[in-house]
């Protein structure tokens, strides 16, 4: 999970602001988060998932404007007021892939993206729910790592599920090794002398 752009920007509004602009939205609050980025501003995909767009008429002055939505599990990443929509309907892209470009189309009172996460259908904070600096691992390195430390998955093989592998895959390492480690205590030891490095945090990365 990363910002929808790369670079440096300011917040404009917060998550949960109280305005009766909001009034569709529950307890009136801001659903996202909005952030100044100038017209035309290349912006990439949140996370991975598949695509559905909304390439609404920009003369329009009402709503989200032209947006992309990116669905991976019980998580949507909704970018908003886009200028230009690079992908397609149906697509899957994956975290960091281009999708478009910033705008000020739909309802907006300057440039700006919105960028909104929901999970479980539920809309959350996405500043906290971001992972910058940290990378996460591809579904088949989160399969590797459920056979070599020995965890067994949800499926009769053994084998993580697609759920499971879609949750970790959306997550830093350090998500992954804590629920490794929990699962399977005996092999503390054994990943101390391997590749995890042991934060401060207590928390194990891969170097």
């Amino acid at each position: 999970m990363r910002k929808s752009f790369n670079g440096t920007f300011p917040i404009t509004r917060k998550f949960g602001v109280v305005d009766p602009a909001y009034s569709n939205y529950p307890g009136s609050q801001h659903p996202g988060t909005d952030y100044g980025l100038p017209v035309n501003t290349p912006l990439v995909a949140g996370m991975g998932g598949t695509v559905s767009i909304y390439d609404r008429n920009p003369n329009i002055h009402t709503g989200r404007g032209k947006e992309v939505v990116i669905v991976s599990g019980d998580k949507q990443r909704k970018t908003c007021h886009m200028n230009r929509i690079d992908v397609e309907s149906g697509q899957t892209v994956t975290e960091g892939q281009a999708i478009g470009l910033s705008g000020n189309t739909g309802y907006s009172s300057g440039p700006h993206l919105h960028d909104e996460l929901l999970v479980k259908g539920q809309y959350v904070d996405l500043e906290k729910n971001l992972s910058e600096g940290e990378t996460m691992p591809t579904q088949k390195q989160v399969l590797d790592h459920f056979n070599a430390y020995g965890v067994k998955g949800k499926l009769a093989n053994g084998d993580p599920s697609q759920e499971q592998l879609d949750y970790y895959s959306t997550r830093p390492w350090s998500v992954l090794y804590v629920d490794l480690l929990t699962f399977n205590h005996d092999r503390r030891l054994e990943l101390e002398k391997t590749s995890p490095t042991v934060l401060k945090s207590g928390i194990y990365k891969v170097n």
